[in-house]
């Protein structure tokens, strides 16, 4: 029973760091180790998420031409869960407009994951903080849990 709360904090704060920091991960490849390169937008769409439907996800597809080379590819940013305004959404679509060209970023190891925005999103910076700072509470909160039960366990007491 003493150790039910702060395992919960763990494992739970465990799964949510995990899941973010696969996504801060892309992020910040995408910021630091992409490489620039002019794309070709084909199509573009902003996507209704969730219930508010003010809230949208622009996703383009576009020819990244790299290396002599275009190749496919399909997104806005490396934070592939990032919402905007639908005015935000449509003025991205007027911006990176079918035909037009535009300045992108490739991962030079696959040049079809490629981003249009590699901006850092400090929403998404403060979550991790937040987030990391759960789980080393969740932790510490443990540690402090067997701590105690082995000194209960030493002195005889269980209550």
């Amino acid at each position: 029973m003493l150790l039910a709360g702060p395992l919960l904090v763990l494992i739970s704060g465990g799964l949510i760091a995990f899941w973010f920091g696969s996504l801060s991960l892309s992020g910040l490849r995408a910021r630091f180790r992409f490489e620039e390169a002019r794309c070709r937008i084909v199509s573009g769409r902003v996507l209704s998420r969730g219930r508010d439907p003010e809230q949208v996800r622009p996703e383009f597809d576009f020819r990244v031409l790299a290396r002599g080379a275009s190749y496919p590819a399909k997104g806005y940013d490396a934070w592939e869960s990032e919402t905007v305004s639908r005015s935000q959404g449509e003025a991205l679509l007027v911006r990176f407009s079918a035909g037009a060209e535009a300045p992108c970023w490739h991962d030079p190891s696959d040049p079809r994951r490629a981003v249009l925005d590699r901006e850092l999103r400090a929403s998404w910076l403060a979550a991790g903080v937040l987030i990391l700072g759960s789980f080393l509470f969740g932790g510490l909160m443990t540690n402090w849990a067997l701590r105690e039960l082995r000194r209960r366990r030493a002195e005889g007491s269980w209550e």
